[in-house]
């Protein structure tokens, strides 16, 4: 996260640099995207925070309410992107709550699935308009033709950014 409150103006992101190896337009457009997401972040956390949840949990419960059998641990967590010991406290979290359950897998007795309840499908339903109107005020005032742009933009960063992972 990017938890700063004013970013580096161009002077002070060239001052280190001898040349123009550093486009600083570049800089101040990523930047101001970290920055951006940092923020929404924050307030995505408070909201769900006032709910008694966390974002992790949400993002579990998005993700078992596309499936009807459940997903063993391992999926979750390539699902969600994150750690399989992470993946297993969020989801103690969650059956203590009652959010999720855990039944024996059909194939294997030693696996177990993870399933969402319907406590845990009532309160995702509930949260999700809530959850969509805080993004959308986001990009509230943004005509049509601005948000395909700025969507395009931020698509062609991952892309970048893919191949830089490669």
């Amino acid at each position: 996260m990017l938890l700063i409150k004013e970013l580096p103006d161009k002077k002070q992101i060239r001052k280190g640099f001898k040349n123009d190896d550093v486009d600083a337009s570049s800089i101040i457009t990523i930047l101001t995207m970290l920055k951006t997401s940092s923020d929404v972040m924050i307030a995505i956390e408070k909201f769900f925070t006032s709910k008694g949840l966390s974002h992790s949990r949400f993002t579990a419960m998005s993700v078992l309410m596309k499936t009807d059998g459940g997903l063993f641990p391992n999926e979750l967590a390539d699902e969600m992107g994150i750690s399989r010991a992470t993946v297993s406290t969020i989801v103690k979290g969650m059956e203590t709550g009652k959010l999720v359950a855990t039944s024996k897998s059909d194939s294997d007795g030693r696996m177990k699935k993870i399933v969402i309840t319907e406590k845990g499908s009532a309160l995702y339903e509930e949260l999700l308009p809530e959850y969509f109107a805080i993004l959308s005020s986001v990009a509230n005032g943004l005509n049509k033709k601005d948000m395909k742009s700025a969507t395009e933009t931020m698509q062609f960063m991952l892309n970048n950014l893919a191949k830089m992972k490669e």
